[in-house]
């Protein structure tokens, strides 16, 4: 079968790159875009991989327009929602018109494929396809995110859901017209506006454990030259997997937000220890102003690829409550504290440690 798997976002690209190294019949193309700046920076290393029969490149400038300026916590809380989303449902209609007059990367032809994979509706070469009336299948964005029980989201891709019927705008979250099928990790615990659609899974975890030491090295590695991640390091090392406290109102200033990563170092972490961190992709902090002896890892690469590593030398992972961690399981010790260290975070002064 011909297949064309379009990535733009870094979970997508991971799970494309374990399906291509496991790969043995199929004729797999790639669409790599900046659809999130910095995933540009993969587009040589998948070309000198010889994973894919075709690399195409797409610069997503229209998209990145659309979302500038826009934050989550602007659609998930009273009262800004009240302004935002009938203002975002505006402007999602002018990028729509804006999109259909897109240029595709040259050479790519829809047609000529007999599966295409893409992500959840809401990028300028997803609606094209849209456009052209082609039928995909959309996979995971994130890792369970059709799991995500938020009553103010499913509302939104419900109405998404009529003005996509009524040829107004594009549905989201896989419920368009020309979504064939969902691909999830596992069937279970779906959102309700799922419910009667074609559901397939294909679980990475169980994929992640047909590949040989041999093909995680080589992951590893191509992720390394594309962002200059050290392939191994001569000291033990702790892992530090933050996530976007400040983007997502979870913490209530930057200096208590700063102050959470520090103690959760300090409290959990070997101090003997290199410390490398991997932000999460919609974290904005500059962690090396916090850590500067600490070695960052680019915020797009997806963190179970530093577990595939045999020379990183880790010792402890750490996190809040990142299900990434578990990949990290047998080969570390890992620390998950919650939310509710967080919570402890915002009700103490700083300089508390909390426990």
């Amino acid at each position: 079968m011909k297949k064309l798997f379009i990535c733009e976002r870094p979970y997508m690209l991971y799970k494309t790159i374990i399906r291509a190294m496991l790969n043995k019949e199929d004729e797999m193309d790639i669409v790599l875009s900046n659809h999130m700046p910095g995933m540009e920076k993969m587009e040589q290393a998948l070309r000198d991989s010889n994973l894919f029969r075709t690399v195409f490149f797409y610069d997503d400038k229209l998209y990145q327009d659309y979302v500038k300026d826009e934050h989550l916590s602007d659609y998930v809380k009273f009262p800004k929602i009240l302004i935002s989303w009938p203002k975002k449902m505006g402007r999602y209609r002018t990028y729509h018109k804006m999109a259909a007059r897109e240029k595709l990367p040259d050479g790519l032809d829809f047609s000529k494929y007999d599966e295409i994979y893409a992500i959840d509706g809401v990028s300028t070469i997803n609606l094209r396809l849209n456009f052209d009336k082609i039928h995909y299948i959309v996979s995971e964005h994130a890792r369970n995110n059709f799991q995500l029980n938020m009553p103010l989201h499913k509302l939104a891709v419900r109405i998404s859901i009529i003005l996509d019927r009524l040829n107004i705008i594009v549905a989201y979250s896989g419920c368009s017209k020309y979504v064939s099928a969902i691909e999830v990790s596992e069937k279970k615990n779906l959102v309700s506006y799922l419910k009667g659609r074609n559901i397939r899974v294909w679980n990475v975890d169980e994929k992640v454990r047909e590949l040989t030491d041999d093909m995680k090295n080589r992951i590893f590695e191509l992720y390394a030259t594309a962002y200059d991640i050290p392939l191994q390091m001569e000291t033990k090392t702790n892992v530090l997997l933050t996530a976007p406290l400040l983007e997502d109102g979870l913490i209530s200033t930057q200096e208590k937000m700063e102050w959470c990563w520090k103690s959760l170092v300090q409290n959990y972490g070997d101090k003997e220890c290199q410390l490398l961190i991997k932000a999460h992709p919609r974290d904005k902090t500059d962690y090396t102003k916090i850590f500067p002896d600490s070695i960052s890892v680019d915020p797009l690469v997806t963190a179970e690829v530093l577990a595939f590593a045999t020379n990183l030398n880790i010792s402890k992972a750490l996190n809040l409550y990142s299900s990434t961690i578990a990949a990290f399981e047998g080969k570390c010790e890992c620390v998950s504290v919650g939310m509710e260290y967080v919570d402890k975070i915002n009700n103490s002064p700083i300089g508390d440690m909390p426990m």
